[in-house]
């Protein structure tokens, strides 16, 4: 039995020579394994710079920038008005709201150093969109082009690994008339 382990521990060693291509002198049992040295052709890749496509933000008007801070603002002719409020702590789906379809503002703020996601869910119960996927404290104004009037909902998540849950506010507001 010992004689079967010595050739196989010996065939390991030598495999793993030729595979490694390295020169080794091994001990096994007091014996010594003849030094083997391979030499493998490793072929050469020639490396290609390749330009890489600068990120471009779309904006509410449908124009691209280079910089979201130089996507223009909903003009203030838009007169926007609150339409629901929500506070909260922790995860929470929100009770349900009727939006309509046009633009909407949506401020969110946090006061914690957790992930916050904040997800606009349809009445089917499918996500529209993630509106804010934020950590540590945040608040912000954000805003989006929603394309279908409805009942809507929101999924906040907004709590740690053990537990512990962070306050949180979202306002939304649509044009008014």
């Amino acid at each position: 039995m010992k004689t079967i382990y010595k050739m196989l521990t010996i065939l390991s060693l030598i495999l793993l020579v030729l595979m490694t291509g390295c020169t080794t002198t091994e001990y096994v049992d007091r014996e010594v394994i003849k030094e083997v040295e391979v030499i493998k052709e490793v072929p050469v890749e020639v490396i290609k710079e390749v330009q890489i496509e600068t990120i471009k933000y779309q904006c509410l008007d449908g124009t691209l920038e280079e910089q979201l801070k130089l996507c223009p603002t909903i003009p203030a002719e838009f007169n926007t008005k609150l339409v629901k409020k929500f506070d909260g702590k922790g995860d929470e789906i929100t009770d349900s709201f009727y939006l309509e379809a046009g633009y909407l503002e949506y401020t969110g703020k946090v006061n914690g150093d957790h992930n916050f996601q904040m997800r606009l869910i349809n009445s089917n119960g499918k996500s529209v969109r993630l509106l804010f996927n934020e950590i540590g404290p945040y608040d912000g104004t954000k805003y989006y082009e929603l394309r279908t009037s409805g009942r809507y909902k929101m999924a906040v998540e907004a709590s740690g690994w053990y537990g512990d849950e962070d306050r949180w506010t979202i306002s939304l507001k649509q044009n008014g008339n």
